[in-house]
């Protein structure tokens, strides 16, 4: 289906601007101001500042211990998708899990240190 033109619309209302058309941009009411991003006006153009890099947090460290000789150590890492609770064994990643929260993360991290120590095998 083709895209229909505001001035091929039947109705009572008034005739509707065409925005694309190759005319140019269309006439704006009185008072008003376009910020279109397609057009010449000096809002575009002005020197907009860089957008700076989000701040990448620091991992945090929960814990660590001694398991057959290894170190192992669990941190909590901060993403835009929630909290990653991770082990690592001595400094490579062993494994994780993500979580929507810091508390539910620790608990979690809490709960497999326990059963390590324990004897269980992670």
């Amino acid at each position: 289906m083709a895209p229909v033109s505001a001035r091929q619309v039947r109705g009572s209302g008034p005739d509707l601007p065409e925005c694309q058309s190759p005319i140019g941009k269309p006439e704006l009411p009185e008072g008003w101001q376009s910020y279109a991003s397609t057009s010449d006006d000096s809002f575009v153009r002005q020197h907009w500042p860089p957008f700076l890099p989000k701040p990448t947090p620091t991992p945090e460290t929960l814990f660590t211990f001694e398991r057959r000789g290894r170190t192992i150590t669990c941190e909590l890492r901060y993403s835009e998708y929630g909290i990653e609770a991770v082990f690592l064994e001595d400094g490579f990643l062993f494994y994780s899990h993500l979580f929507a929260t810091k508390t539910l993360a620790v608990l979690w991290a809490e709960g497999e240190r326990a059963a390590v120590e324990r004897g269980a095998d992670i």
